[in-house]
């Protein structure tokens, strides 16, 4: 809230859609002033998309580790530390039946937060 409204016993809260509150009264000169308040628990769009297909990413990064992990510890950690294995292990030996879904949520979702970060936050 704007200081000269912190005090200011004519202070009006309208409630307004998706948790945005403005806050209407009079400042010290008399002129009215509408000031809007976003709480800190809103988040942004791009800031819940951008969480969406981080775990969208996250999760079937884990079933594809989880798989190669089953197959053998070796390939499970080579999966780990090198990623030019993890996409070779994704596309032809990791055997699901869901394989094009996880595949593509594992590439493209990280690909979708990375492009939302760059487009700005």
């Amino acid at each position: 809230m704007h200081k000269s409204m912190a005090n200011n016993p004519i202070v009006h809260r309208i409630p307004v859609r998706n948790g945005l509150v403005l806050c209407a009264g009079f400042g010290l000169k008399g002129g009215p002033i509408v000031q809007p308040i976003v709480p800190d628990h809103v988040p942004n769009s791009k800031v819940m998309f951008s969480l969406f297909f981080a775990l969208i990413c996250a999760i079937c990064t884990i079933v594809i580790l989880v798989d190669a992990f089953k197959d053998s510890v070796l390939k499970g950690l080579i999966c780990i530390f090198c990623w030019f294995y993890f996409i070779f292990y994704a596309l032809f030996e990791f055997k699901h039946e869901n394989k094009l879904l996880l595949v593509i949520g594992s590439f493209f979702g990280g690909g979708v937060v990375g492009l939302l970060r760059f487009l700005g936050h």
